[in-house]
């Protein structure tokens, strides 16, 4: 297989990647109030029953109790991971399909905070749920900070061209 093949090929299954990622996010968003927080609520059970030994032997009350403080906190970290990958998913795309520099930070931001917005407002015809602008921005923070990253790595893996200056 020729270099430019195996390039095609794996641009390709990035914005595959990154269409199953946006497809998985709208599936997590289409669930309902109810069910979202059951989500969350099983991650903090799991984790608590690790971490503290004698978590599984409460009362189903007083473990909700003892989940409650963090639920808030999942919640957004969620957020927050999701678009992260979603922003590192969407930025190697872009790089494999050879756009850099600026150009490629810009747009794939764009992209992932467009599709945030897209998904806060598609919450709000969902029972239970609704729109906040505040996971519009904690998830472009994600996004953010993973586009940063992987700016940054292509600008050391291939030297400082890779960000032109305003200068130039």
């Amino acid at each position: 297989m020729t270099s430019k093949k195996r390039a095609a090929l794996v641009g390709a299954a990035l914005w595959l990647a990154v269409a199953a990622w946006m497809a998985t996010l709208f599936s997590l968003s289409a669930q309902t109030g109810e069910q979202s927080a059951s989500l969350s609520g099983n991650l903090i059970v799991a984790v608590m029953s690790v971490v503290n030994p004698g978590f599984s032997e409460l009362s189903p009350a007083r473990q909700l109790a003892a989940i409650a403080p963090y639920q808030h906190l999942v919640r957004k970290a969620a957020h927050f991971t999701a678009y992260f990958v979603l922003g590192a998913l969407v930025s190697l795309a872009l790089g494999q399909s050879g756009i850099r520099g600026r150009n490629r930070f810009l747009l794939a931001l764009a992209i992932a905070a467009a599709y945030a917005a897209s998904d806060e407002f598609h919450q709000l015809w969902v029972g239970g749920r609704g729109g906040l602008a505040t996971d519009v921005l904690i998830d472009a923070s994600g996004a953010l900070l993973a586009v940063a990253l992987a700016t940054a790595a292509d600008y050391l893996r291939r030297g400082r061209r890779a960000i032109p200056s305003r200068g130039r």
